[in-house]
């Protein structure tokens, strides 16, 4: 009888772990408390601290991968804790590092090629000599959050926000009303303006290409499985070209994605992709970058199960086998020229 019941126990745990990895968590979880999260904080502090204070000394983005993904890996536990949007430890990190950049940013001068810079999930800025582009720009989740003043500097120092999609770890009307109230175009997927109040302002672009000073902009049309999604090429008029995939996942549709159209294969010198993207090996048949740029790592607005820590990163690089550099938020990359292959 005993044994009866310590196989009933163990069936109803065992299917109680598959509905928790399935659904998530089951109704009797304890939901973490703010003494939990002031633990958990005590517990990542020193781990973010030391990774800021690494962060501080301006290491070079492609040197001592080694220690750089040492480095980085120290805040993956912290980043996987549950409730992290609510961790005062990872906002302070992040609005740490959005100092960092932004003074960066505003002192910086391009005079070829492109600066790009890493920020929260997978926001870049993209400098040229004559032009500078947001892509994907938001204020963050929970508490991790960019404070809105540096939002509103990134706002005046770029000329145009290109969203690859509506989903809203991509999307953050409050930084559009900025954009569009400094009478800079915002530009969408269709169902990405439905529920936006001013939507009417928004610039729609499913295929096709945007003249900005000094370089042009290339609208892809991909998916995020059933959902419209944008890839952004920026090419400058001196060559130097980079892609950002969105949230490239054309799984749906195996054989008839967008980028098989791209004949002859298309060299550019940065891809910047979702890092999770299912289909990435075969696009790389047809986009042949001299350097990939890793991004939607660590997004904490996502339940644990949907968020990939920097061991996940580097583990994908390596399967894929070309160059690559992960730079932390606000890091930047320069791309003097195009990139040797």
């Amino acid at each position: 009888m005993n044994r009866q019941k310590r196989t009933i126990a163990g069936l109803a745990a065992a299917l109680a772990l598959f509905s928790a990895a399935l659904f998530g968590p089951t109704c009797g979880a304890r939901a973490e408390t703010p003494d939990d999260i002031t633990a958990a904080c005590s517990e990542y502090s020193p781990k973010f601290d030391e990774l800021a204070a690494w962060l501080d000394a301006r290491p070079s983005v492609s040197e001592n991968q080694d220690e750089r993904e040492a480095k980085l890996k120290l805040i993956d536990d912290a980043l996987l804790y549950p409730e992290a949007k609510l961790m005062p430890c990872a906002a302070d990190f992040l609005r740490r590092r959005m100092e960092t950049f932004i003074a960066d940013f505003e002192a910086s001068t391009v005079s070829s090629g492109a600066v790009i810079w890493k920020l929260y999930n997978h926001t870049v800025i993209i400098q040229t000599p004559e032009t500078a582009i947001a892509i994907d720009l938001i204020q963050g989740p929970g508490i991790v959050r960019t404070p809105r003043e540096i939002i509103e500097r990134i706002v005046a120092r770029t000329d145009i926000l290109l969203v690859t999609h509506h989903h809203g770890d991509h999307v953050d009307w409050d930084v559009w009303d900025m954009y569009l109230d400094a009478g800079k175009k915002v530009v969408v997927p269709e169902p990405a303006r439905k529920e936006y109040r001013r939507r009417d302002e928004l610039t729609v672009i499913r295929q096709g290409k945007i003249e900005l000073p000094g370089a042009l902009a290339t609208v892809f049309p991909s998916y995020q499985k059933k959902d419209l999604c944008s890839s952004y090429l920026i090419k400058t008029k001196d060559g130097v070209s980079a892609m950002h995939l969105g949230d490239e996942n054309n799984i749906m549709r195996l054989g008839s994605e967008w980028y098989r159209k791209i004949k002859p294969p298309m060299e550019i010198d940065v891809l910047i992709p979702n890092i999770w993207c299912p289909n990435l090996k075969p696009l790389l048949d047809y986009i042949k970058p001299a350097l990939i740029l890793p991004g939607h790592e660590h997004e904490i607005g996502h339940p644990v199960e949907g968020r990939r820590p920097y061991s996940y990163v580097y583990r994908v690089l390596r399967a894929v086998g070309l160059p690559y550099v992960v730079p932390a938020w606000g890091e930047r990359v320069s791309v003097p020229a195009p990139l040797p292959r």
